[in-house]
């Protein structure tokens, strides 16, 4: 597993990245490389989003649409930043990295695995971690929360 670091709101962040093959058997004929990045565009206030838009089905607000179309852009950017980054410490060849194309049903048909598709056969899936300091405390804290009220619900319980 190769490392390297990218500033990212304001804080220094780790890259990692980690490589699968696919069985021979396996319906993925493509390498596949999924982004995981903690931050949202508004977190990072890229291209002045603020907010992430309000949820709503495709077709039925054409300003919603297009709030939504300008978020999901700044997403893809934001991945693609990344993965420069990554090609640059060489993490990634520049090769690979110029076959990319961004594909929402990448993973999966039905659009739960988005991810960047490759022309290659490789059958290989490819992770870029993105850690950030903060976010890893933020989550840390969560968990310690989310024990302790489990703790107390049991003790709670256990009381009669």
């Amino acid at each position: 597993m190769k490392t390297t670091t990218i500033q990212l709101n304001k804080e220094v962040c780790t890259i990692e990245t980690e490589v699968c093959f696919e069985p021979s058997g396996s319906k993925q004929k493509h390498t596949i490389l999924y982004v995981s990045n903690p931050f949202t565009p508004e977190e990072l206030n890229y291209k002045g989003i603020t907010e992430q838009p309000e949820y709503s089905i495709k077709g039925k607000n054409e300003e919603l649409d297009k709030a939504w179309r300008k978020y999901n852009k700044a997403e893809v950017a934001i991945e693609k930043q990344i993965i420069d980054k990554a090609v640059q410490d060489g993490l990634l060849e520049p090769d690979f990295a110029k076959q990319l194309k961004w594909s929402r049903k990448a993973g999966c048909g039905c659009g739960c695995s988005p991810g960047w598709k490759s022309r290659d056969y490789r059958r290989r899936s490819m992770w870029l971690n993105v850690t950030s300091p903060s976010k890893e405390e933020e989550k840390k804290k969560r968990k310690r929360e989310y024990a302790s009220e489990n703790e107390a619900k049991t003790l709670a319980s256990m009381v009669i």
